[in-house]
């Protein structure tokens, strides 16, 4: 669930009052009230909105976890398979944003790929030395099943979600 839980701080430090974040972002002043409060689980929509009324990116709004280096998959999504889990949790130490990109991602892999079985691990180059997570979805589907049913993800979230990943996750798919 997706709090934005440094919404009142950013607020405050742009001088701002709720009214007129409101008023900039295009939505009530009541729903700010209630994001700031923790009562509401926001739209993508007026994330995108209420960070850009702000100037500042979606992900400086929310809230940043803790990690645990006993049990990084834990913190993710229990559906995740992590593989190299000290790997995984060291990356999202250093790029705390992401877990809540996987972590959205997974749900909405399972939204439209309902038997997804999802796996994470961190790859690297071994000529550049450069790290990116990689999050693997493997289905029973059919070819062009599972191909119709990735374009729907992106389309429907992926290409809304993508900057927030800062080129550091590659998803991709694999199926029968």
């Amino acid at each position: 669930m997706v709090r934005l839980t440094r919404l009142k701080d950013v607020r405050q430090r742009k001088a701002l009052t709720q009214q007129q974040l409101a008023e900039r972002a295009g939505v009530n002043r009541v729903t700010i009230a209630r994001l700031e409060g923790g009562k509401d689980e926001p739209f993508p929509t007026t994330i995108r909105k209420v960070a850009d009324a702000l100037d500042v990116a979606p992900e400086d709004l929310m809230d940043r976890l803790p990690f645990s280096a006993a049990a990084p998959a834990a913190v993710l999504d229990d559906r995740l398979a992590v593989t190299e889990e000290e790997d995984v949790d060291r990356f999202l130490r250093d790029h705390p944003e992401l877990a809540a990109v996987v972590r959205e991602a997974a749900d909405q892999l399972v939204r439209f790929i309902p038997d997804a079985r999802l796996g994470l691990e961190l790859l690297s180059d071994p000529e550049y030395g450069d790290e990116q997570l990689f999050l693997g979805v493997s289905t029973n589907m059919k070819d062009e099943e599972a191909l119709s049913a990735l374009r729907r993800f992106d389309q429907g979230w992926w290409v809304h979600h993508v900057r927030r990943a800062h080129g550091l996750l590659c998803i991709d798919l694999s199926y029968q």
